[in-house]
């Protein structure tokens, strides 16, 4: 029984023993030790819902016995599944049932349950296989992404190859080796793609490269090299920049205009500075951004030096700056509390988030990379849709993106060199992936075509283009390291309870060097 399965039988098993309780994504999440936004997209590829509804939906249903058999009033019943009201309870079983619970209790019926997912029942939950056939691509990224690229553009053009993908779990491709074998080709987002590259699990690309050099962007082909060889490409470069809401500039800053609204958000400082005009002018109804997270990219990518140098572990200066700006937005209530990728933030988005108290609150903004227009805030935007402009903010940075490796012992080096070769070099799709998606690809050629006239009316009109292709100039490839992703959770464990009083700075420090030495033995 593969890990993919095991996994999901072990989330399955986690919310039907957890439902009297308190259980939740991010509760499981952390038991399986996977991001949650990993699990939702996992969950979602192998069951075709959401893990949020699921959980929901089996608590209603488990419910039902109670309101049935016993004694116990709604409120009680309520808060033993996890709901914090009793209106929210009652809300959520009408939508789900059509009737009250009260209704149910006084009149039974027949009402439509969902039962619990079985694995055993069909083969189709087991090991997430879209397509079938001569490529199999190993998914260690964001699986939609890659997806639509797959269905939309590679497959019409090449009628002859047929592709099957996997998704591969924290902890594989190395398992997977062992059991199965690393698949043709294997995609890896960020804070994997060094680990890979550096590991000889790949294939020798530096042919594809040489050919087509003049237009890749520099930091790209850097950070998929090893030793001078190039091993992994992308189809994309990932600059960030502040995504803000006009309509919110007008309202407490006069001006949308993204040139002016960049002057309040040049520096540290001036960040700072017009988070509490913010907090003045709304009367603490609007902050500068959902959550303190929202800085972590844009302080990594302003380091001098990586985590990690000749084997030791370096705290840089801008580690200190950013702990301490975390701490002044805390305590200054110029941020949320929101964490990113959970629904609130999300809410934000189209103006809906609340803050810790419930009550309605404004983001202004948001720290996303070029993919985060399309992938991120248009599907979530709803209402807020043209109300968006970019700036630069207060820091460069670049955030997350996809690299494309092959495994050096596939049996279809051919079928796999040219899907990469597709993605990463050819002009004609390039151009129109650019066009339909916004994305920023990683081709100076339909770059330098494309910003000289490019307008997103989700910006407001804005050549989004124009300006990422600057803000990719300032990127430092040297950076990324293949152990980014168990430091940052480090980080998060071990150096966030400062920012929220609950540790010293020099005891948060030493517990973070600690853990880091605990488990990467650095």
């Amino acid at each position: 029984m593969n890990n993919l399965y095991n996994l999901l039988q072990g989330v399955l098993a986690a919310i039907e023993n957890g439902l009297r309780d308190e259980i939740n994504v991010e509760l499981i999440a952390d038991e399986f030790d996977i991001s949650t936004r990993h699990l939702q997209r996992l969950f979602k590829l192998a069951f075709n819902q959401s893990i949020g509804i699921y959980i929901r939906s089996r608590k209603l249903a488990a419910s039902i016995d109670d309101l049935l058999n016993t004694n116990l009033n709604v409120l009680d019943i309520a808060l033993d599944y996890g709901f914090e009201y009793e209106q929210s309870y009652i809300r959520s079983f009408n939508r789900e049932y059509g009737v009250t619970p009260g209704n149910v209790r006084k009149t039974g019926g027949m009402l439509k349950i969902t039962p619990p997912i079985n694995l055993s029942d069909s083969q189709k939950y087991c090991g997430s296989i879209i397509f079938r056939s001569k490529i199999v691509i190993g998914l260690k990224c964001d699986l939609d992404e890659v997806l639509d690229i797959i269905n939309n553009y590679f497959k019409p053009t090449h009628k002859n190859v047929t592709v099957k993908t996997t998704m591969l779990l924290p902890g594989e491709p190395d398992a997977a080796l062992e059991s199965r074998g690393l698949p043709d080709v294997i995609a890896l987002e960020a804070a994997f793609v060094r680990k890979y590259v550096e590991s000889g699990q790949l294939l020798d690309l530096t042919d594809i490269y040489e050919a087509n050099k003049s237009k890749f962007l520099a930091y790209p082909v850097k950070i998929g090299s090893n030793n001078g060889r190039v091993y992994a490409l992308s189809w994309q470069a990932c600059p960030g920049a502040m995504f803000y809401r006009r309509s919110l500039a007008r309202k407490y800053l006069g001006t949308d205009d993204p040139g002016a609204v960049q002057d309040y958000f040049s520096t540290i400082n001036k960040f700072l500075e017009t988070g509490m005009l913010l907090k003045e002018k709304s009367g603490g109804s609007c902050v500068v951004v959902p959550g303190i997270e929202e800085l972590y990219a844009p302080f990594m990518s302003a380091r001098l030096s990586p985590w990690i140098v000749d084997g030791k572990l370096v705290i840089d200066q801008m580690i200190d700056m950013y702990l301490n700006l975390c701490k002044t937005l805390n305590n200054n209530g110029l941020q949320a509390g929101i964490g990113q990728w959970y629904e609130n933030w999300f809410a934000g988005m189209k103006g809906e988030a609340k803050n810790r108290e419930k009550k309605p609150i404004e983001i202004f903004s948001y720290f996303l990379p070029a993919w985060g227009i399309h992938f991120v805030l248009k599907p979530n935007a709803g209402k807020t849709n043209g109300d968006w402009a970019l700036i630069p903010g207060p820091i460069p940075y670049t955030y997350g993106g996809t690299w494309l490796g092959v495994n050096k012992d596939t049996k279809n080096p051919d079928a796999a060199k040219e899907f990469i070769r597709y993605l990463t070099t050819d002009d004609a799709f390039h151009e129109k992936y650019t066009k339909e998606s916004g994305d920023f690809v990683n081709n100076t050629v339909v770059i330098n075509k494309v910003k000289k006239n490019y307008k997103e009316p989700f910006l407001g009109n804005q050549n989004h283009y124009a300006e990422f292709s600057k803000m990719t100039q300032n990127v430092n490839e040297k950076l990324i390291q293949g152990t980014d992703c168990i430091i940052r959770s480090i980080f998060t464990e071990e150096l966030m309870p400062y920012v929220w009083g609950r540790k010293s700075k020099k005891q948060a420090l030493n517990d973070f060097r600690t853990q880091v030495n605990v488990q990467l033995g650095v």
